[in-house]
């Protein structure tokens, strides 16, 4: 019988961290969340503290059911909820539904790989009471911002319920609708002009007298243009400088949504299907994340990877350092993968998705592109 039961979000993990852990180990799944403010009423007491009232999901109790009779037969039980906030909160909600007595602990890990399980058993600890706080302020925000606002936008709209970003993304919308509908537009014209060489070479210039405010219409800009056709123009002075450009840094969630976007041409609810799969599958590092930071063991992966695979002249002195935003919680790493020697996997969409992050991964740590124009 298993000594130990770990408990994790997604069924997708169980078999994975299963045969990780061996037979000592029996691992299950919360399935998400198991407890949420109840979707009828407010649920948060704003005259005692703000205290939310949670109850089970529904459509959970059978999970509750199996996660309490296999904790009975554990001797110490792992929950290994992914490691944000939301995570925190539903370990949290786990340890509540426990058996009593049961000594339990919270381990967490960036990836589903062998050595990164194993280290987070190793290392479990307690639950973090500070990320639980901060989960439950962002799902009491959720109620407060959303829920009485949500009627209204709903029948306006037809679109689904408004929380705390929402309410406050619609008030911005809606102001700057009014600043658009109340701006005076001028018009001007900009003029460019394209010089030959003698051996054919073309270089574009801007018109910098007049400025482009200044040339209120388009008999202007003709007669300017007219006057610029006319005559043999000669450049006097240039100058040719070098241009060096840093490395994308490595993709935070939004930032790997954008490329998937752009590249591919996937929605941002495809684009975290395929993810949290490679993900699941331990390929990449956890997917949501606003940090461009990446752990210096791997740090050295990526520079020792690099001159081997495009040469020494690629690899600069120093390894490159990304700032995050300002107000970056910077809980986790970057998306990365976690072997840079795979850089294949099952799937023609995580295929996709999983060599822009390994290209993104490898590349934050190459030299600076160079490149050499006139000015």
């Amino acid at each position: 019988m298993p000594k130990y039961l770990v408990i994790v979000e997604s069924p997708n993990k169980v078999g994975k961290i299963k045969s990780f852990l061996g037979k000592d180990y029996e691992v299950c799944a919360s399935v998400g969340h198991i407890r949420d403010l109840p979707a009828k009423g407010l649920n948060v007491d704003v005259k005692n503290n703000f205290e939310p009232k949670y109850g089970t999901i529904p459509g959970k109790g059978d999970v509750i059911k199996n996660i309490k009779a296999k904790a009975k037969k554990a001797d110490l039980i792992y929950i290994m909820t992914d490691e944000d906030r939301e995570g925190e909160g539903i370990a949290h909600h786990i340890a509540s539904i426990l058996p009593s007595g049961k000594d339990f602990k919270r381990a967490v890990t960036n990836s589903i790989t062998k050595s990164a399980v194993l280290s987070a058993i190793a290392n479990a600890s307690n639950i973090n009471h500070a990320m639980v706080d901060s989960y439950e302020t962002r799902r009491i925000l959720d109620r407060l911002c959303g829920y009485k606002t949500s009627f209204p936008t709903q029948q306006a709209t037809g679109g689904k319920s408004a929380g705390r970003v929402q309410s406050a993304a619609l008030r911005i919308i809606a102001e700057r609708e009014k600043e658009i509908n109340a701006f005076v537009p001028q018009e001007y014209w900009p003029i460019e002009v394209e010089l030959e060489r003698d051996d054919g070479e073309r270089v574009k210039a801007t018109i910098k007298v007049p400025k482009p405010l200044d040339i209120p219409n388009e008999i202007e800009a003709n007669t300017i243009c007219n006057i610029l056709k006319k005559e043999k123009w000669k450049v006097s002075k240039y100058d040719t400088k070098e241009k060096m450009t840093k490395p994308y840094a490595p993709f935070t969630t939004s930032t790997m949504y954008q490329s998937a976007s752009s590249i591919f041409g996937w929605g941002s609810k495809k684009s975290a299907q395929i993810a949290q799969s490679l993900y699941e599958n331990g390929s990449i590092t956890y997917i949501r994340t606003d940090s461009t930071h990446i752990v210096p063991e791997f740090i050295s992966s990526i520079r020792d990877t690099v001159p081997n695979k495009y040469g020494s002249d690629y690899l600069p002195s120093k390894s490159n350092v990304y700032s995050s935003k300002k107000n970056a919680q910077e809980a986790h790493e970057a998306v990365r993968v976690t072997d840079l020697n795979v850089e294949s996997v099952a799937g023609a969409d995580q295929q996709k998705l999983y060599k822009i992050i390994w290209k993104r991964t490898v590349a934050s740590q190459m030299e600076k592109m160079r490149q050499r124009e006139r000015v």
